[in-house]
């Protein structure tokens, strides 16, 4: 079916650039330009734990991306008749 194509599509690649993010955005330069310009104190984002925390959580979405291609790709096509 063309719509659960689309929606599986759209998924994979937001999960697929979200895991980009948060697995290499956390260890950047832009990271303590932006936890520095926060209108609150969060020097708890700044943290090596929390950083490697956010990393994980980006690792997550890739291989949940990658679990979602194999999926796709072992699936059988469906038959119209």
């Amino acid at each position: 079916m063309v719509v659960d194509w689309l929606f599986r599509f759209v998924f994979v690649l937001y999960c697929f650039t979200a895991g980009l993010l948060f697995l290499y955005t956390p260890w950047t330069a832009t990271w303590d330009v932006l936890v520095g310009n926060l209108p609150f104190d969060l020097e708890l984002l700044g943290r090596p734990l929390v950083r490697g925390a956010m990393s994980g959580f980006g690792l997550v979405h890739l291989v949940w991306v990658a679990n979602e291609l194999d999926e796709a790709l072992r699936r059988e096509p469906e038959v119209d008749g």
